[in-house]
């Protein structure tokens, strides 16, 4: 058929758009612009029974839904055999069935010969199929060169239009289209528009502007308030995302799995375990554990996992009646935190039971090894996933080996692999080989490494900080000082250590060497004061190693005391209820004198004390502590 010279002028006879989105062209004031609702045009087929035409459309919808696209153009040649190929009806049936298929060399072969060319479903239909099948860039080209044909978008175009702007993170057309949006009859009243619209913004990183959004809006439904609080959860507006959803509950909306799984993920970044505990009370006084509810489970199990609470985690994972890879890997990953070898025998029965391990799981794995020194084991996993299992790894598995090596004594050959790599090795791996080279006392082998690292990343402190405290456990005082003035004539910054523990629902946050900010100040230091004398009494020796600072060995002492690590469990011991665990959640790794302190404490009081630093999870029960002093 020949093309209407009209849209040969308009689009070139090339099959497809250039890809090219220039500027967008904003919509002209409402009373400019076609009138155009949106519905179909009727059909220029009178002569036909709808009832055949219905069938046709009936067959369209099918072979979309089923992604068969062989049918589809089966069933598009006989809709041209009978004489419907221009049927407007038909042609947006058929957009639609070629979009969903992702042939859009098609779709866009029926949409230049259908004869109604204003037709915003037309238009939509193309829009949706590019947004689909990731070309955002034609989606937007699309919508720019209808907007300058007349056509005014319609809720679908618009969700459609701004789901391909969420998904390419363009939030400098997505803000033009929310301009429209506002100048059109589709802005605060519609449901789906504004759900469109805060799930953009929140993709593109702007939640503050979502927020907007979600405030203008004059009604919300379940949906609205999900994308709202999964936008705050995905953004690290951890509070906020658990604000909001009290505020639904109280609006008398009733939460669903999505709900509940961004409420969960807000939680365990929160390091709140009482509100963890809370929703999952709430799921199953709703019944929502069940097995089709798989993704909240796995949820579950991940927050469990992220507290420490591996016995919680593993009694949800037992209660699904079938797991599939990643309720396998949130529970494996759960174990590999801890160092705990169980990861080893998780991942084994997962293959028994038909699950094919990837390379997150036998990552997990070497990560268990690596905490737990289990050499052999290591070794094993790391050649056997590609020789067994064809798993390629990548260069975070190989820094799990530099890892487990060099903790193991085998610094050397570390060292080799890191050099041995298939790819050059990168900043991840540097910082690994430099800290267990620390851990070793390998001062020589960790200077050299330290310098690789900085010429990577020169600006990261991470390689500084670990050989300043290498050269001062040595007590190489030059070497710390030509370390800091490098660092202070680059401008890089020692991250400043925090501890935070959760009372009463309340997460406190504690920075190393001042909490006179606190309301509770005195009682802390006077907590702190009786914690020294308790575990000086019971041998403790101060590992005065651990200060970067030339100073007086009384001065070290203090500075040790006031850790962050350790003011959080002085706070908890005075705060959180006896019998309860304390729960500590600290932004870099714990220091070997905090760690030992922490066993005394453990067993002088009685009290379960569990740590999450950096790195893993510290469990110190009765003057142990889960990582076997191996970290």
């Amino acid at each position: 058929m020949i093309f209407n010279a009209r849209r040969q002028r308009r689009f070139g006879s090339s099959p497809l758009c250039d890809g090219q989105c220039r500027n967008l062209v904003l919509l002209p004031p409402p009373e400019a612009v076609s009138s155009d609702s949106g519905a179909p045009a009727a059909r220029n087929s009178s002569t036909f029974p709808p009832s055949r035409v219905a069938a046709f459309a009936s067959l369209l919808q099918q072979c979309g839904r089923s992604r068969s696209l062989p049918d589809g153009r089966r069933i598009h040649a006989e809709i041209v055999d009978t004489g419907l190929g221009k049927d407007l009806f038909l042609g947006n049936h058929l957009i639609q069935m070629y979009g969903k298929c992702g042939a859009m060399e098609d779709a866009r072969a029926v949409f230049e010969k259908i004869e109604s060319p204003n037709s915003v479903v037309s238009w939509t239909a193309m829009i949706s199929g590019f947004a689909l099948h990731g070309r955002e860039d034609l989606a937007l080209d699309f919508f720019r060169k209808m907007v300058a044909e007349g056509v005014r978008p319609n809720e679908v175009t618009f969700v459609s239009i701004l789901g391909a702007c969420a998904a390419a993170r363009d939030v400098k057309h997505g803000t033009a289209i929310h301009e429209l949006v506002e100048s059109s009859e589709f802005g605060r009243s519609y449901l789906s528009v504004g759900t469109a619209l805060i799930d953009m913004y929140g993709k593109c990183g702007r939640p503050e502007l979502a927020s907007r959004v979600f405030e203008k809006m004059e009604r919300r439904d379940l949906v609205v308030w999900n994308a709202m609080i999964t936008v705050c959860s995905q953004q690290g507006l951890d509070e906020q995302a658990l604000r909001l959803f009290r505020v639904m509950d109280l609006e008398g909306h009733t939460p669903d799995e999505v709900t509940l799984v961004a409420a969960l993920e807000a939680c365990s970044n929160l390091n709140s375990l009482a509100a963890g505990k809370k929703l999952h009370e709430l799921i199953l006084d709703a019944g929502l554990d069940s097995s089709i509810k798989m993704v909240l489970a796995t949820a579950l199990v991940n927050m469990y996992g992220r507290y420490g609470q591996l016995e919680d985690a593993l009694r949800v994972f037992e209660k699904m009646n079938h797991w599939n890879l990643v309720a396998w890997t949130a529970l494996i990953a759960a174990f590999a935190q801890h160092g705990d070898v169980h990861a080893i025998d998780l991942s084994w029965r997962m293959h028994l039971e038909g699950v094919q391990a990837d390379d997150i799981v036998f990552l997990s794995v070497l990560h268990a090894c690596s905490h737990a020194g289990v050499l052999e084991a290591g070794l094993s996993c790391f050649q056997g996933m590609v020789a067994d299992f064809g798993v390629r790894g990548g260069a975070a598995h190989y820094s799990c080996m530099v890892d487990l090596l060099a903790r193991c004594g085998r610094v050397a050959e570390a060292e080799e692999l890191l050099h041995s790599m298939p790819f050059e090795p990168a900043h991840m791996e540097m910082k690994t080989l430099l800290a267990a080279c620390r851990v070793s006392g390998d001062t020589p082998r960790g200077a050299r490494v330290a310098r690789l690292a900085s010429g990577l990343i020169p600006l990261d402190a991470a390689p500084y900080v670990l050989m300043s405290h290498a050269y001062a456990a040595a007590e190489k005082w030059d070497e710390v000082a030509e370390v800091r003035e490098r660092m202070a004539k680059l401008g890089v910054k020692k991250p400043r250590g925090w501890s935070c523990v959760e009372v009463k629902n309340r997460v406190h946050q504690f920075f190393a060497g001042n909490f006179s900010w606190h309301s509770e100040a005195a009682e802390i230091e006077v907590e702190l004061r009786r914690l020294q004398a308790v575990v000086k009494e019971a041998g403790y020796v101060p590992d005065t190693g651990q200060i970067g600072h030339c100073v007086q060995e009384d001065d070290k002492e203090d500075l040790l005391a006031l850790h962050s690590e350790r003011v959080a469990i002085a706070f908890g011991l005075l705060r959180v209820p006896a019998g309860l665990p304390i729960h500590v959640v600290k932004n870099l790794r714990v220091c070997s004198d905090c760690h030992a302190v922490a066993k005394i404490i453990s067993r002088s009081v009685g009290r379960r004390i569990v740590v999450r630093d950096a790195y893993r999870f510290h469990r110190f029960e009765n003057g142990t502590c889960s990582c076997g002093d191996y970290w």
